[in-house]
């Protein structure tokens, strides 16, 4: 038996979580531009959570619970832990499949995490029926009698539980599982392959020789005609065109100045230099032309998504390319390995805690024992609520919308008082 403080300060610390939880999610919606997967997932952890401190009404004691609460009890648990499981694995696929397929998946920032008719069956009917079948069993069987914990489970016989919490979840996402470490591995490959073509192609223009070309009539002509054009904004190698989807790392200008005219000798100076030099060297035949690789990730992850209350700017969904140097960092892969990082540990904590919450009816089947009081399954309901504060609590853009929420809130204040 647990005493009342302990039964107090566990249902305190789900509740915390959750409430928490739904901060972060809604900040997370708000910064996807998309409220199906992080208020779902927010919904069904609040009934689970929820079901589960409702017991405290009996002192959260199975042996004083009515005999028609621990069943719905453990029906609700076992439904919504397979949709929390099943909406985890949506949100992990969508991103990991544009990675995987960029070419067939759109990778704008509110059509990734966009609800999709096919989400119907794993979210909706394969937790429907798991719950059914569940519920078929331990009618036929009578397989609950009230036994020690903070919650009513399945007693006997123990498989009962399999078909729940105890193996379905993590069968479910295991394939997600997969997905993630073969997207992670894709991940670091391009990640490699793009540092080492953009460190090529730096040095092919830091080491090719230039032309010396003496200044003609037309160029200074020129140059005065541009004199009066000094203060115009410079154009920005980030600007991104419709029309230059596929733009190389060819087709980005080094010197971030106006363009300046040069006669027609210089021009075909430089390129016969640039013949001769791609000639000398095979590696700049390969490099010209080719696009590095690059991924576009939602915002979530980048920090540059719109607050609340900004206007929201049209991207057309591709990132410029970035040479390598002194004054060209590597700025889009490091922001697509952190969202990555997270998608990833995101998915390996609910896997986690899918295993986590069968460990002990696995060891009990296998050895024969007795239930323990504090079981794997009562952890895993305790950390559940905490899993998206730790992994999306921290990221730049939900960090940037929770302090655009603080701060809205502040004012709100101000203005009441």
């Amino acid at each position: 038996m647990f005493s009342l403080g302990f039964k107090i300060g566990y249902c305190v610390i789900c509740l915390t979580g959750t409430l928490t939880s739904w901060v972060v999610l809604y900040a997370l919606g708000v910064t996807a531009r998309t409220f199906w997967n992080p208020i779902a997932y927010a919904t069904f952890m609040t009934i689970l959570e929820g079901i589960v401190c409702l017991g405290m009404v009996w002192g959260m004691d199975p042996l004083r619970m009515p005999k028609a609460f621990c069943l719905g009890q453990l029906l609700i648990m076992t439904f919504t832990s397979m949709i929390l499981t099943a909406i985890s694995a949506c949100f992990t696929f969508t991103v990991i499949s544009s990675i995987l397929w960029p070419s067939q998946v759109s990778l704008s920032a509110g059509s990734t995490l966009k609800w999709r008719n096919y989400y119907f069956g794993p979210v909706i009917l394969l937790p429907t029926a798991a719950t059914v079948t569940q519920a078929v069993f331990i009618f036929k069987f009578d397989a609950y009698s009230p036994a020690d914990g903070l919650f009513c489970d399945i007693t006997r016989p123990l498989w009962i539980r399999f078909l729940g919490y105890a193996a379905m979840p993590w069968i479910y996402s295991m394939p997600c599982v997969c997905l993630s470490t073969v997207a992670a591995i894709k991940v670091i490959v391009m990640h490699l392959e793009y540092r080492r073509l953009s460190r090529a192609l730096y040095k092919e223009h830091t080491t090719a020789p230039q032309p010396v070309v003496p200044p003609t009539r037309s160029f200074a002509q020129h140059e005065m005609q541009t004199s009066s054009d000094i203060f115009k904004p410079l154009p920005s190698i980030l600007a991104t065109d419709s029309s230059k989807e596929n733009l190389s790392v060819t087709d980005i200008n080094l010197d971030s100045s106006p363009s300046i005219e040069a006669p027609n000798d210089s021009e075909a100076a430089i390129r016969n230099s640039e013949s001769l030099s791609a000639a000398d060297n095979p590696s700049a035949l390969v490099l010209r032309g080719r696009p590095l690789p690059s991924i576009v990730m939602d915002p979530v992850f980048t920090g540059r998504s719109p607050v609340l209350g900004e206007e929201q700017p049209r991207h057309s969904g591709h990132q410029a390319q970035y040479l390598a140097g002194p004054d060209f960092p590597f700025p889009p892969m490091t922001s697509v390995l952190s969202g990555i990082w997270r998608l990833l540990m995101f998915q390996a904590i609910i896997f986690f805690l899918d295993v986590l919450a069968s460990s002990s009816t696995i060891i009990q089947y296998v050895n024969h024992v007795p239930s323990p009081g504090l079981a794997s399954q009562h952890i895993a309901v305790l950390v559940l609520p905490w899993c998206p504060v730790i992994v999306f609590g921290n990221s730049p853009g939900v960090r940037r919308q929770l302090k655009a929420m603080y701060n809205c809130s502040c004012n709100w204040c101000k203005q009441r008082s």
